[in-house]
């Protein structure tokens, strides 16, 4: 009975070190564009560290979160475009090793809609804030779970140029009536008639703004939407989105150029 009590300690012990190692982790956070724009939408990479190719950790995709600071003390937390998850339980964790990485893309257009505080505090002037990311983790048995942070990193606003700002002021002049326009900065599109002057305006009128850019996106993808790729639509809309294009792919916001393809393929 003891040589078994010893082989199944033999066993278990290394399994129950894995475990317990397995929420030794940081997230490692680097920022992969400067920021070029007082809206955002700059990537960042995130690993986690201690993972080797014969450990994982199991990670739940739907409590990331992105949290800056203008002040050096109060954490404030940003939407960031990124897939929806909709598991639940333990299907809400997978598992992620060494070999992965985490993009994602800052957002701060969609944190000034909801404070405007913050975009004024940073219009005139630019400032640099603090950012961090989280994200909750399990180990295997799930028996054990953690919230890991991040070390704060610093990203570099500039200030708005007064396109920006005027842009700005247009849309929150209509948000209550059209809160689709807080999906400007995302994938998700939810553009009606409605928005299409909204989407026009911003273009001929704030061209100098990244929102134009993003309106130009947005547009492009109303007008494509139901076409599959190789299928074109009329040629009123083919001249509309290709000008479009040119404004997406002259862009500072490396988010928006990479969607410019799909966005924009029915006017090819």
């Amino acid at each position: 009975m003891k040589k078994l009590y010893l082989i199944i300690a033999i066993i278990i012990l290394p399994v129950l070190k894995m475990f317990g190692q397995n929420l030794n982790h940081v997230p490692l956070m680097v920022v992969l564009d400067s920021t070029q724009t007082v809206f955002g939408l700059n990537r960042v990479e995130i690993t986690i560290s201690n993972l080797t190719d014969s450990t994982n950790i199991l990670m739940n995709g739907e409590s990331e979160t992105f949290e800056i600071t203008m002040n050096d003390s109060t954490w404030v937390p940003i939407h960031t475009p990124k897939i929806t998850y909709s598991w639940s339980g333990r299907q809400k964790y997978r598992p992620k090793s060494n070999r992965d990485t985490i993009r994602h893309f800052l957002d701060l257009y969609n944190l000034y809609l909801k404070d405007s505080f913050s975009f004024q505090f940073i219009m005139g002037n630019g400032k640099q804030i603090a950012c961090r990311y989280s994200v909750d983790i399990a180990d295997p048995s799930f028996t054990t779970f953690k919230r890991i942070v991040s070390a704060p990193i610093t990203l570099k606003v500039p200030p708005a140029n007064l396109d920006d700002i005027a842009a700005y002021n247009y849309l929150t002049a209509r948000i209550d009536t059209m809160t689709v326009l807080e999906d400007l900065s995302s994938d998700f599109d939810n553009s009606t008639v409605e928005t299409i002057p909204v989407y026009e305006y911003c273009i001929q009128h704030f061209p100098n703004s990244a929102i134009a850019a993003m309106c130009a996106l947005h547009y492009s993808k109303r007008l494509c939407g139901g076409f599959h790729e190789g299928q074109k639509t009329n040629q009123s809309n083919q001249l509309i989105i290709q000008a479009n294009r040119s404004i997406i792919m002259a862009s500072t916001i490396p988010l928006l150029r990479s969607r410019a393809r799909f966005s924009t393929r029915c006017a090819d």
